[in-house]
Protein backbone atom coordinates (compact mmCIF):
# COMPACT_ATOMS: atom_id res chain seq x y z
CA UNK A 1 0.00 0.00 0.00
CA UNK A 2 2.78 2.24 0.69
CA UNK A 3 4.05 2.14 -3.07
CA UNK A 4 0.58 3.06 -4.15
CA UNK A 5 0.25 5.39 -1.76
CA UNK A 6 4.32 7.11 -3.04
CA UNK A 7 2.55 6.88 -6.57
CA UNK A 8 -0.23 8.86 -5.87
CA UNK A 9 1.66 11.61 -4.07
CA UNK A 10 3.71 11.70 -7.23
CA UNK A 11 0.85 11.83 -9.51
CA UNK A 12 1.34 7.85 -11.66
CA UNK A 13 -2.38 7.35 -11.08
CA UNK A 14 -1.97 4.02 -13.51
CA UNK A 15 0.83 2.63 -11.35
CA UNK A 16 -0.84 3.65 -8.11
CA UNK A 17 -4.26 1.98 -8.92
CA UNK A 18 -2.36 -0.90 -10.03
CA UNK A 19 -0.55 -1.42 -6.76
CA UNK A 20 -3.64 -0.88 -5.03
CA UNK A 21 -5.50 -3.17 -6.70
CA UNK A 22 -2.97 -5.96 -6.37
CA UNK A 23 -2.99 -5.01 -2.52
CA UNK A 24 -6.97 -5.85 -1.89
CA UNK A 25 -7.16 -8.22 -4.00
CA UNK A 26 -4.28 -10.68 -2.47
CA UNK A 27 -5.39 -9.10 1.19
CA UNK A 28 -9.26 -8.03 1.46
CA UNK A 29 -9.26 -8.63 5.00
CA UNK A 30 -6.08 -7.05 6.19
CA UNK A 31 -6.50 -3.99 7.91
CA UNK A 32 -4.44 -1.90 5.05
CA UNK A 33 -6.87 -2.90 1.72
CA UNK A 34 -9.26 -0.17 3.68
CA UNK A 35 -6.50 2.61 3.17
CA UNK A 36 -5.81 1.11 -0.32
CA UNK A 37 -9.56 1.65 -1.10
CA UNK A 38 -9.56 5.30 0.18
CA UNK A 39 -6.66 5.29 -2.58
CA UNK A 40 -8.64 4.31 -5.14
CA UNK A 41 -11.75 6.24 -4.43
CA UNK A 42 -9.00 9.38 -4.65
CA UNK A 43 -7.80 8.21 -7.88
CA UNK A 44 -11.67 8.18 -8.92
CA UNK A 45 -12.03 11.52 -7.72
CA UNK A 46 -8.99 13.05 -9.37
CA UNK A 47 -10.74 11.22 -13.02
CA UNK A 48 -13.97 12.81 -11.77
CA UNK A 49 -15.22 9.42 -11.89
CA UNK A 50 -17.31 10.21 -8.43
CA UNK A 51 -19.55 7.25 -8.15
CA UNK A 52 -16.56 4.91 -8.71
CA UNK A 53 -15.17 7.02 -5.97
CA UNK A 54 -18.08 7.05 -3.43
CA UNK A 55 -18.46 2.44 -3.88
CA UNK A 56 -14.16 2.79 -2.97
CA UNK A 57 -14.92 5.03 -0.03
CA UNK A 58 -17.81 3.08 0.85
CA UNK A 59 -16.00 -0.05 0.38
CA UNK A 60 -13.36 1.65 2.47
CA UNK A 61 -15.66 2.39 5.02
CA UNK A 62 -17.07 -1.37 5.33
CA UNK A 63 -13.11 -2.93 6.00
CA UNK A 64 -11.67 -0.47 7.68
CA UNK A 65 -10.88 -1.51 11.67
CA UNK A 66 -9.03 1.82 12.32
CA UNK A 67 -10.97 4.83 13.87
CA UNK A 68 -8.31 6.70 11.22
CA UNK A 69 -9.56 5.08 8.54
CA UNK A 70 -12.94 5.24 9.09
CA UNK A 71 -12.23 9.12 9.83
CA UNK A 72 -10.69 9.35 6.52
CA UNK A 73 -13.04 7.27 4.47
CA UNK A 74 -15.69 9.71 5.97
CA UNK A 75 -14.66 12.56 5.21
CA UNK A 76 -13.20 11.44 1.35
CA UNK A 77 -16.88 10.05 0.83
CA UNK A 78 -18.61 13.63 2.67
CA UNK A 79 -16.54 15.41 -0.06
CA UNK A 80 -17.93 13.11 -3.26
CA UNK A 81 -21.89 13.74 -1.70
CA UNK A 82 -21.40 17.55 -1.29
CA UNK A 83 -19.59 17.60 -5.46
CA UNK A 84 -23.00 15.65 -6.20
CA UNK A 85 -25.12 18.37 -4.40
CA UNK A 86 -25.95 15.60 -1.48
CA UNK A 87 -25.39 18.41 1.57
CA UNK A 88 -27.24 16.46 4.42
CA UNK A 89 -25.73 13.09 3.57
CA UNK A 90 -22.14 14.99 2.92
CA UNK A 91 -22.67 16.41 6.48
CA UNK A 92 -23.64 13.18 8.36
CA UNK A 93 -20.75 11.77 7.27
CA UNK A 94 -18.22 14.80 7.73
CA UNK A 95 -19.57 14.97 11.42
CA UNK A 96 -19.44 11.25 11.47
CA UNK A 97 -14.97 12.20 10.54
CA UNK A 98 -15.00 14.60 13.04
CA UNK A 99 -16.87 12.33 15.55
CA UNK A 100 -14.37 9.79 15.11
CA UNK A 101 -11.00 12.14 15.19
CA UNK A 102 -12.17 15.53 16.62
CA UNK A 103 -8.49 16.32 15.45
CA UNK A 104 -9.10 15.86 11.84
CA UNK A 105 -8.96 19.20 10.94
CA UNK A 106 -4.70 19.23 11.95
CA UNK A 107 -4.49 16.48 9.03
CA UNK A 108 -7.44 18.43 6.61
CA UNK A 109 -7.88 21.90 7.77
CA UNK A 110 -10.50 21.85 4.34
CA UNK A 111 -13.22 19.62 6.58
CA UNK A 112 -14.05 22.86 8.21
CA UNK A 113 -14.77 24.56 4.74
CA UNK A 114 -16.73 21.45 3.63
CA UNK A 115 -18.85 21.05 6.74
CA UNK A 116 -19.50 25.41 6.60
CA UNK A 117 -20.71 24.14 3.07
CA UNK A 118 -22.72 21.87 3.82
CA UNK A 119 -24.66 23.88 6.55
CA UNK A 120 -24.77 26.77 4.46
CA UNK A 121 -26.64 24.78 1.66
CA UNK A 122 -29.07 23.48 4.26
CA UNK A 123 -29.83 27.18 5.68
CA UNK A 124 -27.84 26.57 9.40
CA UNK A 125 -26.20 29.47 8.64
CA UNK A 126 -25.22 30.09 12.32
CA UNK A 127 -23.12 26.84 11.95
CA UNK A 128 -21.95 27.57 8.79
CA UNK A 129 -20.68 30.80 9.91
CA UNK A 130 -18.68 29.16 12.94
CA UNK A 131 -16.88 26.53 10.18
CA UNK A 132 -16.27 28.77 7.49
CA UNK A 133 -14.07 31.26 9.58
CA UNK A 134 -12.33 28.15 11.19
CA UNK A 135 -11.52 27.04 8.29
CA UNK A 136 -10.17 31.02 7.32
CA UNK A 137 -8.62 30.68 10.42
CA UNK A 138 -6.30 27.53 9.67
CA UNK A 139 -6.06 28.50 6.43
CA UNK A 140 -5.29 32.00 5.98
CA UNK A 141 -3.77 31.59 2.29
CA UNK A 142 -6.79 28.83 0.94
CA UNK A 143 -7.04 29.16 -3.00
CA UNK A 144 -10.49 28.98 -2.23
CA UNK A 145 -10.60 31.80 0.65
CA UNK A 146 -12.48 34.07 -1.67
CA UNK A 147 -15.55 32.01 -2.14
CA UNK A 148 -15.13 30.91 1.16
CA UNK A 149 -15.62 34.80 2.68
CA UNK A 150 -18.69 35.35 -0.49
CA UNK A 151 -20.20 32.70 1.64
CA UNK A 152 -19.90 34.02 5.10
CA UNK A 153 -20.74 37.69 3.14
CA UNK A 154 -23.99 36.01 2.00
CA UNK A 155 -25.09 34.68 5.26
CA UNK A 156 -24.46 38.43 6.94
CA UNK A 157 -26.43 39.69 4.60
CA UNK A 158 -29.08 36.64 5.18
CA UNK A 159 -28.80 38.01 8.45
CA UNK A 160 -29.25 41.18 8.24
CA UNK A 161 -26.02 42.75 9.01
CA UNK A 162 -25.16 44.45 5.41
CA UNK A 163 -22.40 46.42 6.45
CA UNK A 164 -20.01 43.61 7.23
CA UNK A 165 -21.33 41.62 4.02
CA UNK A 166 -20.09 44.89 2.48
CA UNK A 167 -17.08 44.93 3.93
CA UNK A 168 -16.49 41.07 3.11
CA UNK A 169 -17.56 42.09 -0.48
CA UNK A 170 -14.95 45.15 -0.66
CA UNK A 171 -12.02 42.47 0.97
CA UNK A 172 -12.74 39.84 -1.86
CA UNK A 173 -12.79 42.72 -4.70
CA UNK A 174 -9.53 43.69 -3.68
Amino acid sequence: CRTGLAYLSMGHYPKADKTFRDVVSEWPDHPVASRCWIGIGEIHNKKQAFLEAMEAFRTSLRYATDKDDKAAASFELGKVFLRLGASREALELLNNCLGLDQDFYKKKPEIFRLVGEAEFDLGIHDKAKEHLFRFINYQQSAPDQDMVLAKLAEIFHTQGDQALANKLYGFIQK
